[in-house]
């Protein structure tokens, strides 16, 4: 099946949010949103998404809150063989060898940010 899922709590006044929410319903079959900082309606689907299943988000800043929580969060679908779509980024994380590239491409940035906290954006 595949999902959409917006957090309407990361958002800044430039953002179109009706907007990003009406292309994820292009390629959703059900689209979740949340507009709490602590993600209630993402922690229960998590629990619904099954092998197979595609998980779509407009871009991964509507979709998590930094580096860390972007690649934890990968991984978990990663693992259950959830494929990943961020529109806007362009960016798929998938079982293809190019989905498996992307996503190692951001856990190696992830360790690096962490070996420099300084520079790059938060983790």
């Amino acid at each position: 099946m595949n999902y959409g899922y917006v957090n309407y709590f990361i958002s800044n006044i430039e953002e179109d949010l009706d907007t990003e929410i009406a292309e994820v319903k292009k390629k959703a079959d059900d689209v979740i949103v949340d507009h709490l900082s602590y993600r209630p309606n993402f922690k229960e689907l998590m629990g619904k998404l099954k092998d197979g299943d595609t998980l779509y988000a407009y871009s991964v800043a509507r979709f998590s809150s930094g580096l860390t929580d972007l690649v934890d969060t990968l991984k978990i679908l990663n693992d259950k063989k959830i494929a990943f779509v961020a529109i806007a980024d362009n960016l798929t994380v998938d079982q293809s060898e190019a989905g498996q590239a992307a996503l190692n491409a951001l856990i190696v940035g992830q360790k690096a940010i962490k070996a420099d906290p300084n520079h790059g954006f938060f983790a």
